[in-house]
């Protein structure tokens, strides 16, 4: 799996003991493209009654890689009771959205399947809220972010506040929503130095969300706009 960057492993250990590895394939049927920043997740999971617990998982960074896509999932087992069942689903995430995912998880490990083949299917997952992701920053006023250094994001929070980052500074806040009409008042922030381009954009960026009377969501990206004017594109970065 040399083509792939491999996000992050997260297996249940247990002290002295050596990982065994689950094998398989995900791939899906439909002929449409994965775009670069796509990831694979990987999750095995034990269930004793009627209780599931992950017991491992693994994000795989695709850089453009197209299905079907190999993975390799390290776990021990904490159970030696002989009731526990192990089962494994996939998903993949495109653009801050759930694109595709196995319907049903997969029996493995205690029927003595430790290599599968998941075929995923196109996720029906719920529209994105303006509440909850990170919405980090695509375009300013019309131009593409391609700036050096920390990427500005916000943070908007279901009681009314909201927060976010510069790229030099941190930030609070409120916002007010009545259907798609939105109003930002940025708050206190921190007073950290940058660059004299930094500082140029941090000022741009607060302009913006004060300017911002109307906001949406389309395909995984918020838009805050003024009238029909589009201020600024943001891509939700799921935590």
């Amino acid at each position: 799996m040399s083509f792939l960057a491999v996000a992050s492993i997260v297996p249940s250990l247990v002290l002295g003991a050596a990982p065994t590895t689950l094998t398989g394939t995900a791939t899906y049927r439909e002929r449409i493209a994965l775009v670069p920043e796509s990831e694979l997740r990987v999750y095995l999971d034990e269930v004793i009654g009627k209780r599931t617990t992950t017991l491992s998982e693994i994000v795989l960074k695709l850089n453009g890689k197209q299905v079907p896509i190999d993975f390799a999932v390290p776990y021990i087992l904490k159970s030696s009771k002989t009731q526990a069942k192990y089962h494994v689903r996939a998903e993949i995430w495109s653009e801050g959205s759930l694109r595709f995912e196995t319907r049903d998880s997969v029996p493995v490990i205690s029927n003595g399947k430790r290599s599968v083949n998941l075929i995923l299917t196109r996720s029906a997952a719920q529209p994105l809220k303006l509440e909850g992701p990170t919405w980090q920053l695509l375009e300013l006023d019309g131009k593409k972010w391609s700036s050096e250094g920390r990427v500005p994001n916000l943070e908007f929070r279901s009681n009314g506040e909201m927060g976010g980052n510069t790229g030099v500074n941190g930030f609070g806040g409120n916002y007010t929503l009545d259907g798609s009409w939105i109003q930002i008042d940025p708050g206190p922030q921190t007073m950290m130095a940058g660059s004299e381009d930094q500082m140029r954009i941090e000022r741009e960026f607060l302009e913006i969300l004060q300017r911002a009377n109307k906001f949406q969501i389309t395909q995984g990206q918020l838009e805050l706009l003024r009238g029909q004017k589009v201020l600024g594109r943001f891509i939700a970065m799921q935590r």
